[in-house]
């Protein structure tokens, strides 16, 4: 088999990162990582601390990894950057493991979501309010670090990424 090849969707939460990774993955019939913080959340019977995103972290590279030995392509909801973002916002520092897994993604195609759909409510959303400035600090880190990646807005996404992913030479 070739080398796998890995998307991931990633952005600010209510941005539509799961309607666009589910949607994609149709479309491609592919492989789909579901965001795993949800789960890992939801089992947890005390608030998260910052070991716990080290812990989701892992769980969701684990789950990356075997599905890119597996298959050519890869749809991840979620990855890295996610945990990265999230650290430094609520804890203000990164763990070295998030960190790490970050240099280490360079090889990933990035979709990044953007906050103009409507926000909704959810058990473990915290953010209402500062999401613009989320995907900005989202969109500086995937410049300042290379990476392929382009910004997906609007309500027909799942078009608006296959045309980026066909320029890209993903599809």
């Amino acid at each position: 088999m070739e080398s796998s090849k890995t998307i991931i969707v990633t952005g600010p939460e209510c941005a539509g990162k799961t309607m666009l990774s589910e949607g994609l993955a149709a479309n491609l019939e592919c492989a789909l990582i579901p965001e795993y913080s949800v789960a890992y959340l939801d089992a947890l019977s005390r608030a998260y601390e910052l070991k716990d995103l080290v812990n989701i972290a892992l769980e969701q590279k684990k789950r990356i990894e075997h599905a890119e030995k597996e298959h050519q392509l890869v749809i991840a909801d979620t990855a890295c950057l996610v945990l990265k973002v999230w650290a430094e916002v609520r804890f203000e520092k990164v763990p070295l493991e998030i960190e790490k897994w970050w240099m280490e993604a360079q090889n990933y195609t990035y979709l990044l979501c953007t906050p103009d759909l409507p926000w909704e409510p959810g058990a473990h959303r915290e953010n209402p309010d500062d999401r613009d400035q989320l995907f900005e600090l989202y969109r500086r880190h995937l410049w300042k670090a290379n990476r392929n990646f382009a910004a997906i807005n609007g309500i027909s996404r799942v078009p608006q990424a296959m045309e980026f992913l066909k320029v890209s030479g993903l599809l």
